[in-house]
């Protein structure tokens, strides 16, 4: 067993920390640059467990070997759609295992719960044992630290012998959301409603391959940097703008002193904040 466990992220951006008996794990949270967030086994192993659990979602165990008269397991819940592996099979550090996901009924948004879990030797798998992972987590040099996930808590850093050097390059977390397709929409039209450009919004969505191809009720990332007006287009209403932006018509009305809330016009300017 490798005496480092890596963090299982390419960028390390701490959403959550383990806390004693509220929060028994270790939350990764997404960043725009980094779509799709793969997710990587933390150390060598035999994964024991893929499947799919009513709460956790899609997950992944790995075991990890004895240390210690203690069975190491990692955990990694929520993961977006069936895992890259199935029990039996072996990984190293290098091991893509899934992608950073939503799903399961515990999970409020998309993100990574990892566990690490000691469990006294032969006995069976047992969550209960779970401890603070960063503990026993380092950052390799190819891993890159968001300040904002950071928290005040320092992150482990493996000897340089084993990470060939540590200069851990540190990035702010690029600020994203999401945006549910409407009838009628384009992606053009989206990305000009914030501010982006057809290009940059194609970059953060790399699970589209036709640009002209999107359909109402699809997921799509956007930029959610302080966009504070929006230009109505042809065919737009409040109702749609207060969808588009997370807001409401009540409110759009308040903030823009709209007398008549069914008459806006194209070119007209309406304030979101």
């Amino acid at each position: 067993m490798n005496k480092y466990f890596r963090y299982p992220v390419e960028y390390v951006g701490i959403s959550q920390r383990y806390k004693t008996g509220k929060h028994l794990g270790l939350d990764f949270g997404w960043n725009s640059e980094y779509l799709p967030m793969k997710i990587f086994a933390a150390s060598e192993g035999i994964v024991k467990i893929a499947d799919y659990g009513k709460a956790i979602g899609w997950y992944v165990v790995i075991f990890h070997g004895t240390k210690d008269g203690k069975d190491i397991y990692t955990q990694y819940k929520h993961l977006e759609s069936r895992p890259m592996v199935k029990p039996g099979d072996s990984v190293t550090m290098t091991t893509q295992i899934g992608i950073m996901g939503a799903t399961g009924t515990e999970c409020d948004g998309r993100h990574l719960h990892f566990d690490y879990i000691p469990i006294p030797k032969d006995k069976p798998f047992d969550q209960s044992y779970r401890i603070n992972p960063e503990n026993y987590l380092y950052a390799y040099s190819d891993i890159v630290i968001g300040k904002k996930g950071q928290d005040g808590v320092a992150i482990n850093h493996v000897d340089m012998t084993v990470s060939e050097g540590c200069k851990i390059k540190v990035e702010e977390p690029k600020y994203t959301t999401t945006y549910t397709v409407l009838k009628g929409d384009t992606l053009y039209k989206i990305a000009k409603s914030y501010g982006m450009t057809l290009d940059d919004l194609l970059k953060m969505n790399p699970d589209i391959k036709n640009p002209n191809l999107i359909y109402p009720g699809q997921i799509i990332y956007i930029s959610s940097s302080e966009k504070t007006t929006y230009t109505v287009s042809k065919g737009d209403t409040l109702s749609k703008i207060a969808n588009r932006f997370g807001t409401t018509v009540s409110k759009l009305v308040e903030l823009n002193n709209i007398k008549n809330p069914n008459l806006i016009y194209p070119g007209q300017v309406i304030k979101l904040k």
